[in-house]
C-alpha cells in the first residue's frame, strides 16, 4: 500500500481529490438525463416587417454569430466587429465595387462617404473601393450591443464602379438582428455615380421591449435542490468515505468499510442535501435582488457555504477533529472550487464541475489533514515497526486500541491481546488511559509509551 505511506496532507489530498469524483459523476448524469430548458427567441417578428426583440435589465444579451461560415470569415479576415444588436453584411464574388448603405431611425444615412451615424450605427468594412481588388469582398454596417435605436431601418446596395467584365452581380446581404438572421439576395447591373443605380434591399422596424422579470417557480427551484443536493451529497460522501477508509487502514483495520459506515452515509448525504438547499436558496432569492449579473458571486459564495458544511461533517466523523478549524478549512476550498467553477471556467460547465469537484474534495481532504496536525492538543503515535507510523488525536472522543474491529487503533489478533486493550480520552488539556484489562484508569505524560507485541503506542502532549 505505497498509497497510505505518503505524508498525510498529500495522502489526504489526494484521497479527496478521488472521492469527490463520486460527486461530480453523479452531477452529470443529473445534467444529463435532465433536459435544458429551452431559452426564449431574444427576436421575434410580430408582424410582417416589424421585429420585436426582447433585453434584460442590463441591454441586450450578446448574439450567436449567425453569418455562414464563409461570411463570418471574410468579415474576421477584414477586422469587423463581430457582435452587435443588428449587423448587417454584404457579400458578392467579383473585383466589382458594391456599397452597402444604411437610413437608420434618426434618418442618418450611414455609407462610404459617412460612416458613423449618432444613433451608434457603423460601417465598419468596406472592400474594393481602392487597390487590392479582391474576389470575396464583403462590406458591414452594425450598431454596437444595447445601442440600436428603435424605428425604421433601410438597407440599400449601389453599384459606383466595375471593375470586371461580368454584366450581371448577383449580391447576398444579411442581416442579424439580435439571434434572427434574415437573408435578401438581388443582382446589380449597370454601375455609375447616381442615386438611381442603388437598389433597396431591406426594411424594417426595431421594436425594444424589457423582458419580463422571471419568477424561479418552486418546480424550478426544487430541481435545482435536487441537482446541486445529489452532486454535493455524493460529493461529501465519496470524499468522506474515501479518507475514513484510509485513516482506519492507516490504524489498522482490515475492512474496507470505514467503522460507523451508516453515520458516514447519514451524515455526508444529509450535509450535502442541504448544502445544496442553502446553495441553491442563496441563489434565488439573492439572484432576484442583485440581479443576474451576480450569478458568479453567488456561486462562489454558494460553494463556500457547501465547503463549510463538509467541513463540518469531517469533524463527526473524523476522531477528535477540531470543529471550528475544520468548518475553515471547508470554506477555503469552497472557495477555491467556486472561483474554479464560477470565474476561470465559467464558459466550461462540464469541465467547471469536473475541477470544481476534484478541488474541493482535495482541499478538503488536505484541510483535514493539516487541521489535525496544527489542531491537537495531543495524540497518539501508533508505531507500526522501524520507520512506520500512523498518528490519531486525542481529544473528548474516546480513541480505542485493540484487535476488534470496533477497535479505533487495531493491532493484529495474532498478537493475543483481547477485542480491547485500552481507551484514550484527553480532556481540559488532561490525558488519561483506561486500561480495560485492569480495570485501572493512569494519568498520562508525554512520552508515556504502552508495548503491544510488535506495536507501541506512544503519548504525544503539548500541555
Amino acid at each position: 500500500m505505497k498509497l497510505l505511506s505518503l505524508p498525510k496532507p498529500v495522502l489526504f489530498l489526494i484521497i479527496g481529490a478521488i472521492g469527490a469524483l463520486l460527486g461530480w459523476g453523479v452531477g452529470e448524469f443529473y445534467a444529463a438525463s435532465t433536459p435544458a430548458p429551452k431559452a426564449a427567441p431574444l427576436v421575434e417578428e410580430i408582424s410582417p416587417g416589424v421585429y420585436r426583440r426582447t433585453v434584460g435589465d442590463a441591454g441586450a444579451a450578446a448574439p450567436s454569430l449567425l453569418f455562414d461560415a464563409a461570411v463570418q470569415g471574410r468579415l474576421a479576415a477584414a477586422g469587423a466587429s463581430m457582435s452587435g444588436d443588428i449587423m448587417a453584411a454584404l457579400s458578392w464574388e467579383t473585383k466589382d465595387d458594391l456599397d452597402l448603405h444604411c437610413v437608420d431611425p434618426s434618418g442618418t444615412r450611414i455609407y462610404f462617404n459617412h460612416r458613423r451615424s449618432r444613433t451608434g450605427g457603423e460601417l465598419d468594412v468596406d472592400r474594393n473601393v481602392n487597390a487590392p481588388l479582391i474576389e470575396d469582398p464583403v462590406e458591414h454596417i452594425y450598431w454596437p450591443l444595447g445601442e440600436a435605436p428603435e424605428g425604421r431601418y433601410m438597407f440599400f446596395v449601389h453599384f459606383p464602379t466595375r471593375n470586371s467584365s461580368v454584366s450581371r452581380i448577383p449580391f447576398k446581404l444579411d442581416v442579424q438582428i439580435g439571434d434572427m438572421l434574415i437573408k435578401k439576395t438581388g443582382t446589380l447591373s449597370d454601375a455609375g455615380p447616381r442615386e438611381e443605380n442603388g437598389v433597396t434591399v431591406f426594411s424594417f422596424d426595431y421594436v425594444r421591449v424589457p423582458a419580463a422579470p422571471r419568477k424561479a417557480g418552486l418546480s424550478g427551484f426544487l430541481l435545482g435542490v435536487a441537482s446541486v443536493g445529489l452532486t454535493l451529497g455524493f460529493l461529501a460522501l465519496g470524499t468522506s468515505f474515501a479518507i475514513s477508509v484510509a485513516q482506519a487502514r492507516m490504524l489498522g483495520a482490515d475492512s474496507w468499510l470505514p467503522r460507523d459506515f451508516g453515520k458516514i452515509v447519514l451524515l455526508s448525504l444529509c450535509s450535502g442535501v442541504v448544502a445544496g438547499f442553502v446553495g441553491q436558496a442563496m441563489l434565488t432569492v439573492m439572484s432576484s435582488r442583485l440581479g443576474a449579473s451576480s450569478g458568479a458571486f453567488l456561486k462562489v459564495i454558494a460553494w463556500v457555504v457547501v465547503g463549510g458544511m463538509l467541513g463540518f461533517a469531517f469533524s463527526l466523523i473524523i476522531p477528535n477533529l477540531d470543529r471550528t478549524k475544520a468548518v475553515f478549512g471547508g470554506l477555503i476550498g469552497g472557495v477555491l472550487a467556486g472561483v474554479v467553477l464560477s470565474v476561470i471556467l465559467s464558459g466550461m460547465p462540464s469541465l467547471g464541475r469536473f475541477m470544481a469537484c476534484v478541488i474541493l474534495g482535495g482541499a478538503v481532504g488536505l484541510s483535514v489533514a493539516v487541521v489535525e496536525a496544527m489542531a491537537r492538543e495531543g495524540y497518539l503515535r501508533v508505531i507500526w515497526g522501524p520507520g512506520e507510523f500512523t498518528t490519531v488525536n486525542l481529544g473528548t472522543m474516546p480513541v480505542t486500541v485493540g484487535t476488534g474491529v470496533e477497535s479505533t487503533v487495531k493491532i493484529p489478533k495474532s498478537s493475543g491481546f483481547p477485542a480491547t486493550i485500552a481507551t484514550f480520552t484527553m480532556k481540559d488539556g488532561k490525558a488519561t488511559m483506561y486500561h480495560n484489562m485492569t480495570g485501572a484508569t493512569h494519568p498520562l505524560r508525554d512520552g508515556n509509551k504502552l508495548p503491544l507485541g510488535t506495536v507501541t503506542i506512544e503519548v504525544k502532549l503539548f500541555s
